[in-house]
């Protein structure tokens, strides 16, 4: 089994009335129970995600979650999502949240996830959730169209850089299906583009992810991995966190 350099999350679409307000999404974030999603609904080997960026990527000068610590929230924090899920309803002028769709595409992991989520919510905050889910290319269709609610997303590394995963998430950017636009978070990101220290960018890249985080402008939920059976007498395969497997010096003892 090996950690990849991959997020499963929720996709807020922030142009939604309702998810456009942050403490609506901080409520929704803090009152799932990730521990208990990673060790009884994907028994993957997966790790609970308190943070965007994976375990074992780089932030230019060391390891990223090294420099950002492992949790900017808290896991399972029901009291805090209840409290926030009040707060945003005053604001939105609501008694209660009308029905809330999630979306995910068919799969057999995302669909016993969705549902332990939609328990999780009708237990801890009295929210209805409604899953619908659909063939993937339809699903990236319609993410892409922005025409969902809420959703269940990956997205991954293709280096090994933090910034690889960040950039998605600034304004305007074509990959951003989530409409977020957080000016504290695109100018930290512009700052460690533009800087040449690597410790001072890899600051500029913690301090974005906690903004980014402390909005909850995503709701993460756990770090992907791949499982894999390898036979006792095969030695020299080599797992990374981006990369594919390396056969280049395997042997059968």
């Amino acid at each position: 089994m090996t950690v990849t350099a991959s997020l499963a999350y929720l996709r807020f679409n922030h142009k939604n009335d309702v998810f456009a307000n942050e403490k609506i999404r901080q409520a929704l974030g803090l009152a799932l129970d990730r521990n208990l999603l990673v060790e009884k609904v994907t028994q993957g080997g997966e790790i609970l995600a308190l943070g965007l960026i994976p375990i074992g990527l780089s932030s230019g000068a060391g390891e990223f979650r090294d420099l950002a610590g492992e949790s900017l929230f808290k896991d399972n924090d029901v009291e805090t999502a209840k409290q926030k899920l009040q707060e945003g309803l005053d604001e939105l002028g609501l008694s209660s949240l009308p029905k809330i769709n999630l979306l995910f595409y068919t799969d057999d992991t995302y669909n016993k996830l969705s549902q332990a989520m939609q328990e999780m919510w009708k237990k801890n905050l009295g929210i209805e959730v409604e899953l619908q889910t659909m063939e993937r290319k339809v699903f990236v269709q319609n993410i892409q169209a922005g025409d969902y609610q809420l959703a269940i997303y990956s997205t991954g590394a293709d280096y090994d850089d933090a910034s690889n995963l960040m950039g998605q998430f600034m304004t305007g950017d074509v990959y951003n299906y989530s409409n977020i636009s957080i000016p504290e978070y695109d100018q930290l990101m512009k700052k460690a583009e533009a800087e040449l220290n690597l410790e001072e960018r890899a600051q500029y890249l913690v301090d974005a992810e906690k903004v980014l985080i402390d909005q909850m402008a995503i709701s993460p939920l756990y770090y992907r991995t791949k499982v894999y059976l390898q036979k006792d007498n095969i030695e020299g395969i080599f797992q990374y966190t981006i990369q594919a497997i390396d056969f280049r010096e395997a042997y059968v003892k």
